[in-house]
């Protein structure tokens, strides 16, 4: 399993970011219900614009969001979340959490943590170690920075 973490903030309350979430993802947290979001892997952020753009629709699962103390009277909402390309096993599966932590009234921590597993078996692995972990975290980066703008667009 490889591991991702990636940060950002967005300007908006921490207690509105799941619903907003859900909205741009088309689902609801604690449901079944399957959302839908088209991830992109930036190259151009690779320092490889000649590669153009490779993109895939991936279905997205939002866990029940659950509140965890982090500091005195400070806590974080973790949403468990997962995605995958419908029908494709040469694209890892990822299995995370998003985490929303308040930072001032109308601004909030939003992060993206979890874990992959590399397709391709020992091979899949040989080209993560190498490149796949550096793509991997440069589409979460994006995937986080998209949903940065959709909750700040509702907010």
């Amino acid at each position: 399993m490889t591991e991702v973490l990636i940060v950002d903030e967005v300007a908006c309350a921490a207690e509105h970011v799941p619903e907003y979430l859900a909205q741009a993802l088309g689902t609801q947290p604690g449901t079944e219900e399957l959302g839908a979001y088209r991830l992109e892997v930036p190259f151009e952020e690779l320092g490889l614009p000649e590669l153009g753009e490779f993109a895939r629709r991936v279905e997205v699962k939002l866990g029940k969001p659950q509140s965890r103390p982090v500091f005195g009277s400070l806590n974080e909402l973790r949403i468990p979340i997962s995605w995958e390309v419908p029908g494709r096993g040469e694209f890892p599966i990822f299995e995370g959490f998003l985490e929303v932590t308040p930072l001032a009234e109308h601004r909030s921590q939003l992060a993206v943590s979890g874990a992959y597993r590399p397709p391709g078996g020992p091979v899949g692995a040989i080209f993560d170690a190498a490149v796949g972990h550096r793509i991997a975290d440069a589409t979460v980066r994006h995937f986080l920075a998209g949903m940065r703008r959709e909750i700040e667009f509702r907010c």
